[in-house]
């Protein structure tokens, strides 16, 4: 008897080695219930299982897809997906053992999800900002969008990406995928949210948001290694690193590229929403380079290099010194970015500021500006050219005698205002600031002319070129004209 339970403790013992040396289906967090999949294209599926077994995919909308477990345990599939709809569907994760036939792992099944149009958000604060607010910095109108946002259960599916920082690119991401309801969306990113709000209920189909974001995090932060090696004022060395981390984590380069954004790039989705910028301001030189270099690495990342990517501008905020033009100048390296990249465009917010916010880097008006980023992608990415999206901005001037007509893109049918213009001013020869006096010109709807009393000879218009300065200016649709100065060099 004695003999028999070592026997059998040894074959018991052996028996539990072999269980612990298999990996079952492991799906990354991106990848669960209520999860939101990209309509009519070929998405990535992922995950983790035993090498050499094979993972099979069966989607309840008919399609079916394998691939062998690589020897690093690691398996991608791509997967055709259907036109959008409401219909909720499941995805059953199989895998089939190639060396043990008595291991036969349970299948995975990931339920309630939907097809429709994936968007990623990121940035810094004024991206990851909630519906319910930060400490003393509430968004507009949220309790109104909390109570109802179960009228969008089915429609808006959001998932929230956990600040991970990390120095080497990680597989996996903390969190995952919520139904709009009244319990999940004081959590919910605003500005992306009323983006996927307006998106959903004009198309009509289910709209789902990835916001990615940390704040305060500069454009270095979201950017990998082999990039950063090559900037001069970067420094990735551990002792550097830790310096800035024991300061600021969220100032440090490389961490949120590793720690966040690289383990999202296998999910496929239809464009970037990028709302980031205060913690590069007094940096504007550098700013656009690192931006295109930005935008260029993602749509690498995601294989699509026409993949849209719309952007916020920084609003007006103190930023020490209201008069001072640090902000502005980011402003302006913001905008350049349009300029220089294709299919990427921006929306203005001087106007989305109230006078109270001077010392608020966190203004409430949220709902406005996901509103405008939805413009962009109807206009832009699904056809609707009846709506207006593209801001209006500083195309040209000429001047003449004692004043200086500005003429501006975007705006063919006029301007959204006759008189009580604000923010703008008139520079005389000497780099003095005016008030400016502004006409409109007969016949040229898109122009405004503009002097100053006592400046025979202006030198240049400034519209909102201040730290903080609030503008009332926009055309026809209420898109606001894009702060710009007529003298830069």
């Amino acid at each position: 008897m004695k003999h028999i339970k070592i026997l059998t403790l040894v074959l018991l013992s052996t028996f539990n080695f072999q269980l612990s040396t298999t990996m079952a289906i492991t799906l990354p967090s991106l990848i669960g219930d209520n999860m939101l999949l990209q309509q009519q294209t070929n998405v990535n599926l992922w995950g983790t299982a035993t090498p050499g077994n094979t993972v099979s995919v069966y989607a309840t909308w008919g399609e079916q897809v394998e691939t062998t477990v690589g020897k690093d345990g690691k398996w991608l599939v791509t997967i055709p997906t259907p036109a959008a709809s409401y219909t909720e569907h499941t995805l059953t994760f199989i895998e089939t053992p190639t060396k043990r036939a008595y291991y036969n792992p349970d299948p995975v099944q990931v339920n309630h999800v939907l097809i429709g149009e994936v968007w990623f958000g990121s940035g810094q604060s004024n991206m990851e900002m909630p519906l319910m607010g930060f400490w003393q910095c509430p968004t507009e109108g949220a309790n109104k969008e909390i109570a109802t946002a179960g009228n969008y259960a089915g429609k808006i599916r959001y998932a929230i990406i956990d600040h991970i920082q990390a120095t080497t690119p990680q597989e996996n991401v903390s969190g995952g995928w919520y139904e709009c309801n009244a319990f999940n969306a004081p959590r919910f990113g605003a500005t992306a949210y009323f983006f996927a709000k307006l998106l959903q209920q004009t198309l009509d189909i289910p709209v789902g948001i990835i916001n990615c974001s940390w704040g305060g995090s500069r454009v270095e932060g979201w950017l990998p290694r082999e990039i950063l090696n090559t900037y001069a004022d970067v420094d990735l060395s551990d002792k550097a690193m830790k310096e800035i981390a024991d300061k600021q984590l969220y100032m440090s380069p490389l961490i949120m590229h590793d720690g966040m954004l690289w383990p999202c790039h296998y999910y496929t989705v239809k464009g970037w929403l990028w709302y980031q910028g205060c913690s590069n301001v007094g940096h504007a030189d550098t700013y656009t380079d690192r931006m295109e270099t930005l935008v260029k690495y993602v749509r690498g990342l995601w294989n699509n290099d026409k993949m849209p990517f719309y952007f916020v501008e920084i609003a007006p905020y103190r930023h020490s010194d209201p008069q001072a033009t640090w902000a502005a100048e980011l402003r302006e390296s913001q905008w350049a970015l349009e300029d220089r990249v294709p299919y990427c465009k921006g929306v203005s917010t001087n106007d989305l500021v109230y006078e109270y916010e001077l010392d608020n880097v966190h203004p409430a008006q949220k709902q406005p500006v996901g509103e405008r980023l939805a413009y962009l992608a109807l206009n832009h990415d699904y056809g609707f050219k009846t709506v207006y999206s593209d801001a209006p901005r500083y195309e040209r001037h000429e001047a003449k005698d004692n004043h200086i007509d500005v003429y501006f893109t975007n705006c063919a049918d006029g301007f959204s205002r006759w008189a009580d213009y604000k923010g703008f001013e008139v520079i005389d020869e000497k780099g003095n600031s005016h008030p400016a006096i502004i006409e409109g010109i007969q016949d040229v709807p898109h122009a405004l002319r503009f002097s100053a009393e006592g400046v025979d000879k202006p030198a240049a218009v400034r519209y909102c070129f201040r730290n903080f300065q609030i503008g009332n200016l926009a055309n026809m649709r209420y898109l606001p004209i894009v702060p710009f100065r007529t003298d830069k060099k």
